[in-house]
């Protein structure tokens, strides 16, 4: 995006680019245990690591030269989402699962560098500005499936992300608290063979 920056001390001001790359990857083992008839906890352990780069380029009003910042930001640590899923009969033909998944806030380990070069790729300053802490919120979400004579399934969902606490945050912008929600639809094509089902085909939408 673009945008016009003041120049610290001065009345100048003059244009400037923004350009934002990167992510956080997720590598997870999930688990879950049957507490009892209809009703199973889990956990996801996670361990999240990756880097984001934003690029600042101020250009002069001739455009012959231009001065770009580069600053990245290295993140990793562990993450923990917590389930619970509950699941009963209806009648013969109708099946019901309920079921949540709770995620607390953690704090990113954060090493956040930046690079400052000239239209001529000079480097002018390179350096690690500080070692710090990127927070992810607290997540919470639920669902709900419906299934008709194991074949026909509808489920819906909710997830909620409370962005608004992490104290990410700047000059006129900031994070906003995150919604979602979802509906799908599946039908199975299953048979029965020696006592179990196998399921040959599906369609999901």
């Amino acid at each position: 995006f673009t945008s016009v920056k003041n120049i610290q001390g001065t009345n100048t001001s003059v244009p400037a680019q923004y350009e934002g790359t990167g992510g956080v990857n997720q590598i997870y083992w999930g688990n879950a245990f049957q507490l009892f008839k209809h009703f199973s906890v889990g956990v996801n352990a996670s361990y999240l690591f990756g880097s984001l780069t934003q690029t600042e380029t101020l250009l002069t009003s001739d455009l012959q030269t231009s001065l770009v910042t580069t600053n990245q930001i290295f993140l990793k640590n562990f993450y923990f989402t917590y389930g619970a899923q509950y699941y009963f009969s209806l009648n013969k033909h109708w099946d019901v699962s309920l079921g949540g998944t709770y995620s607390t806030k953690q704090q990113l380990a954060a090493e956040y560098n930046v690079q400052v070069t000239d239209n001529s790729s000079d480097i002018l300053k390179n350096t690690i500005t500080r070692n710090d802490i990127f927070r992810i919120p607290t997540a919470s979400a639920a669902g709900i499936s419906i299934t008709k004579d194991n074949k026909y399934t509808v489920t819906a969902d909710y997830k909620y992300q409370s962005w608004t606490n992490s104290n990410a945050s700047g000059v006129n912008y900031s994070l906003e608290n995150s919604s979602r929600g979802s509906v799908g639809f599946e039908i199975s094509n299953k048979k029965q063979y020696i006592n179990q089902a196998y399921e040959r085909s599906h369609l999901q939408a």
